[in-house]
């Protein structure tokens, strides 16, 4: 190895022409280069949104009891081979991703909407629409009041893409229940909702059973395929509590936030003890009116115990209790 060589004059080294040292230059380039590569990690990195348009919960998440769904990745299980060198294993992608999954509330009855919810879900192979509708079969919503209508034994046997349209190709058990023209429809949409949140780059569904296209469901016609979201006044329950969750441990300040698409933008709210006895009411205003889905707030404050969140609208008719969404709540 070479001596360091000394500086004979004793003089500080002469900086460059911008009358910064040369060390300071490849120290901040350093530095911006690992600024501008730790950005687009992030940007990468970044759960995949919904069309409809708000984002998961952000608050009062304590204690989510969300499960991680593998996706079924049709791989064959591996032979032990007779060898002195251990058999090698195959490797998949792997990876959390927040996605939200699609739900009906309202039975058979005629006002059958679609709500959301978010969970934590496995996606094997960057394939996220086969793990999101895999959850949606298989994951049993947090909040109660919810209800997935396809039959239990429901399964996904492969995805495939091409453009903008995604195919999903389901076991021959879905077809196996009856329910009304409405709840098959919403099913349907369900369905489509939920694939294209799982990847937005999708905007339209081929539904497939055990590769032959969905024709009827339920006893009742399916739209000609590929299908698109339908409108989501037609589908989307009028309101939506979005945060806090289902079962949320939450501090004495809560701020409840959701969606609706209800007349004059007012949502009217009552908050309930187990008691039944409401403590607080009152509305709301969404930022958007009938016709258009708007985000809507409200800051309340509680004392320690167990309740019940009551979001809904009025009707104008004769004042009853339309588009109830509910959500209970433990405040520390």
């Amino acid at each position: 190895m070479a001596a360091p060589q000394s500086n004979p004059s004793g003089q500080t080294p002469r900086p460059n022409g911008s009358g910064i040292p040369s060390i300071w230059l490849v120290v901040v380039s350093a530095v911006a280069a690992g600024l501008l590569l730790g950005l687009a990690i992030g940007m990468l990195g970044q759960d995949g949104g919904d069309p409809v348009g708000d984002t998961s919960p952000t608050s009062g998440v304590t204690g989510q009891p969300s499960t991680p769904v593998a996706a079924p990745t049709n791989t064959p299980p591996a032979t032990t081979e007779p060898t002195t060198t251990p058999p090698v294993t195959p490797t998949s992608d792997r990876e959390q991703r927040t996605l939200a999954l699609y739900y009906l509330r309202g039975g058979t009855n005629s006002d059958s909407r679609l709500f959301r919810e978010f969970r934590t879900i496995q996606v094997i192979d960057r394939r996220p629409v086969l793990a999101a509708v895999t959850a949606m079969f298989t994951v049993r919503p947090l909040d109660r009041d919810y209800e997935n209508p396809w039959p239990a034994n429901s399964r996904v046997l492969n995805t495939s893409k091409s453009g903008d349209v995604v195919t999903v190709n389901l076991s021959r058990s879905v077809a196996g229940r009856s329910a009304s023209a409405l709840v098959s429809r919403m099913a349907v949409q369900q369905l489509v909702y939920t694939a294209t949140a799982a990847d937005l780059s999708t905007r339209r569904v081929n539904i497939l059973v055990e590769g032959k296209s969905l024709t009827s469901l339920w006893g009742h016609p399916v739209a000609p395929q590929p299908i698109e979201r339908a409108a989501e006044a037609d589908v989307l329950a009028p309101v939506w509590i979005t945060d806090p969750i289902e079962g949320a441990t939450v501090g004495r300040a809560v701020t409840v936030k959701g969606t609706a698409d209800v007349f004059e933008a007012t949502v009217s709210y009552e908050v309930a003890d187990l008691d039944g006895t409401t403590v607080q009411d009152g509305t709301v205003r969404a930022s958007a009116g009938s016709g258009t889905r708007g985000a809507w707030s409200k800051k309340l404050g509680f004392e320690p115990g167990t309740y019940v969140l009551r979001f809904f609208y009025r009707s104008a008719d004769d004042g009853s209790v339309q588009g109830l969404d509910t959500k209970t709540i433990r405040v520390r």
